[in-house]
């Protein structure tokens, strides 16, 4: 036997050693708490954020996960760069958190499988410093999705696009993230697609009386998705748009006024009034490319 494989099956064995190593129960944090110690803090490093313009602790965000810890269906519907997706991520990391013993299983659902691969490529890179002081150890086969064991507890979390069916699948927690594509021309087949989806197959999937879903997304037409999350009594729903009834900043700490003119003038009236305003258009052309907003500000 070679010294190379007598290496690997002792790195094996301690491996599995500190994967069934005796954990330790504590007392989980409320999810501000945890969103504002310990998530945020880590977004900011993987994203590099200037600390200049970083908000350790948004209003909104806070407020968001409050109603996500009191609510079983929770919906937000926010401007782009509003911190949805995050907030998202940082409720599957809060399970994970929370999760003592037995299986978990979650779905992350996009409008397209790549688009999903891709949030949950994220979330396991922010993820990975916490999870490791916490005594998770990644068990990942894939890349593209989260996979954590510690001793008598097993988390998975599995991306998918909506057109997807995860059957014989039972889920603990349900992301729905902008399950319409904002880059192409929205019709009302596509609205009835993706609403029938929801409906029939995926909010079906949920495993238990606890299990939980959020949504998070843009309304892009009347009577999309937004429109019948936000009218389904079972959830809970909040609409952001970057400006408040007053004509000022819902996110002042990050959007000043003077900013937030600067991107209307940047993207057009049209497409602001759309991603930002969360007013319905014709959407052949609202969608912005995030590399535009990146070079009008120099992020």
């Amino acid at each position: 036997m070679s010294l190379a494989t007598i290496e690997k099956r002792l790195n094996r064995i301690e491996q599995l050693r500190q994967r069934h190593q005796t954990f330790k129960p504590f007392a989980p944090l409320p999810f501000g708490e945890y969103l504002v110690d310990k998530f945020l803090p880590q977004v900011a490093a993987f994203k590099q954020l200037d600390p200049e313009v970083y908000d350790p602790k948004p209003t909104h965000m806070l407020r968001w996960a409050n109603m996500v810890e009191k609510n079983r269906f929770v919906g937000i519907v926010a401007f782009r760069n509003g911190l949805k997706s995050v907030l998202a991520k940082a409720a599957v990391a809060w399970d994970l958190h929370r999760f003592q013993r037995g299986h978990y299983e979650g779905y992350y659902f996009s409008s397209k499988l790549n688009q999903a691969r891709k949030h949950v490529r994220e979330l396991k890179l922010i993820l990975a410093p916490i999870a490791k002081n916490e005594g998770w150890h990644d068990t990942t086969r894939g890349e593209a999705m989260l996979r954590y064991e510690r001793k008598g507890a097993l988390f998975e979390l599995s991306p998918d696009g909506v057109d997807a069916s995860a059957r014989g699948s039972r889920a603990d927690r349900l992301v729905l993230d902008d399950l319409l594509d904002p880059k192409k021309a929205i019709s009302v087949a596509d609205i009835d697609r993706v609403q029938d989806a929801v409906q029939r197959r995926l909010l079906p999937l949920l495993k238990r009386g606890d299990s939980r879903v959020i949504y998070v997304g843009t309304p892009i037409l009347e009577n999309d998705l937004t429109d019948w999350i936000t009218q389904n009594r079972e959830f809970t729903t909040e609409w952001l748009p970057i400006l408040n009834e007053k004509n000022e900043s819902n996110w002042p700490t990050m959007y000043s006024k003077e900013a937030i003119e600067q991107l209307r003038r940047t993207v057009g009236d049209k497409s602001f009034r759309i991603e930002y305003q969360l007013e319905r258009r014709n959407v052949t052309n609202s969608y912005i490319d995030p590399e535009i907003l990146k070079r009008a500000f120099g992020k």
